[in-house]
């Protein structure tokens, strides 16, 4: 952490944040992220994938509980999702409960997911979706600018276990791309840095999947937005907002996506 008090960011105990373009009136998917005891909790705004939830568990001596990460689906919201979600949303790698290991990026700091959004969901001629409510008080709102032709944003995520980090801080913070800290009762700190990355030099282990395919397709008579995710060979999680196709989705049954 950089040691100025020029870069003095307080600490939040909710963040939300989305990509989108006003003039366009183009937007992402909200997300959410906030602390809850010795746990970090990650989830999406829109009504429909509610019950998609990230838990990042710090340990508790108390509990005898000595922490880690999963992706989960939330029984508790299922009801809410089956009324709002259409027959074609599925699940595959979209397990019921999994834990996963994060990445190690220093001996205190662990990647754990990266959220991508590509520069297609933002284009004139793509379908929009609702943006979210504006953020309540004393939660912290981030509005990310969309990317490029060809680009994607990703939110990268880390669990820093004894202070706030952020990868390059004093240019990331120029380049006004850190979110957080949000603290939580074991000590832990959660940050997340955007990242403006061409596609190409960091391609989503997701497009190897059908029926999402790679960026600009399918077909526009057969797009629906959804949510992938995928487990990174390295330890972190993806999680991906694409456009799906809906006849192979309904086709197949695949169900490495949710999608509304």
């Amino acid at each position: 952490m950089i040691d100025d008090p020029e870069f003095v960011t307080p600490h939040h105990r909710v963040i939300k944040f989305l990509v989108g373009d006003r003039k366009l009136g183009r937007w992402s998917y909200g997300w959410r992220m906030g602390a809850g005891g010795t746990s970090f909790y990650i989830k999406p705004l829109v009504a429909w994938a509610q019950e998609i939830k990230v838990s990042l568990h710090g340990p508790d001596p108390a509990r005898g509980l000595r922490g880690g990460y999963k992706v989960e689906l939330d029984a508790s919201a299922r009801g809410a999702v089956d009324a709002v979600a259409e027959v074609g949303r599925m699940k595959n790698n979209w397990p019921d409960r999994q834990w996963f290991s994060g990445a190690r990026v220093t001996d205190d700091v662990d990647l754990v997911m990266r959220l991508r959004f590509p520069w297609d969901l933002f284009t004139r001629d793509s379908h929009p979706v609702q943006a979210p409510a504006d953020p309540r008080a004393r939660e912290f709102g981030g509005f990310i600018a969309v990317p490029q032709s060809d680009y994607a944003v990703d939110v990268e995520v880390l669990v820093c276990k004894t202070k706030p980090w952020w990868p390059n801080e004093r240019q990331a913070r120029i380049d006004n791309a850190c979110l957080g800290p949000v603290l939580n009762k074991s000590g832990q700190y959660l940050t997340a840095v955007v990242v403006h990355r061409e596609i190409a030099a960091e391609p989503s282990p997701l497009v190897r999947h059908q029926p999402a395919g790679q960026v600009g397709g399918p077909p526009q008579f057969d797009r629906v937005r959804g949510l992938g995710a995928q487990l990174d060979d390295r330890g972190f999680l993806w999680i991906h907002e694409m456009w799906i196709s809906r006849s192979a989705l309904q086709a197949a049954c695949l169900t490495a996506f949710r999608s509304a």
